[in-house]
Parts: C-alpha cells; sequence; structure tokens
C-alpha cells in the first residue's frame, strides 16, 4: 500500500478536525480551567478570557488547514 492511497483512506473516513476540536475544547480547555480553578492569581483568569479564543480560534483553523493540505 502506497503513502497517497493509505492518506485518501483516512480523509475518507476519519474524522480527523473533529476530532482534533473535540480535544481542544475537551480537554485543552478543561486543564486550563482546572489550573486556574486551583489558582489563587486573579490574573490568570482574566488571561485565558483574553487569548483563549483567539488561540483556540488559530489553532483550529490551522490544523484544519493542515488536515486539508495531505
Amino acid at each position: 500500500m502506497d503513502k497517497e492511497l493509505l492518506l485518501s483512506l483516512l480523509k475518507k473516513h476519519v474524522n480527523a478536525p473533529g476530532l482534533i476540536n473535540d480535544i481542544i475544547d475537551e480537554v485543552v480547555e478543561k486543564a486550563i480551567d482546572k489550573f486556574i480553578a486551583d489558582s489563587s492569581n486573579p490574573y490568570d483568569d482574566m488571561l485565558k478570557a483574553a487569548i483563549w479564543p483567539v488561540i483556540e480560534k488559530e489553532v483550529k483553523e490551522k490544523l484544519a488547514e493542515l488536515w486539508a493540505q495531505l
């Protein structure tokens, strides 16, 4: 089996962008939220509120772009 055939089968049957989005939402963001909840520092709450939407959007877009290039 050649590489191109394998990649085309993966793209056909695996919803990598959906999986990646769920991992970001359910694992990464929840880990950040847990860290913030355990911290007594009020600035980490403000920092997450300010930068998380931008980081989340950029990472999801970049990973979708990379997946489309396969």
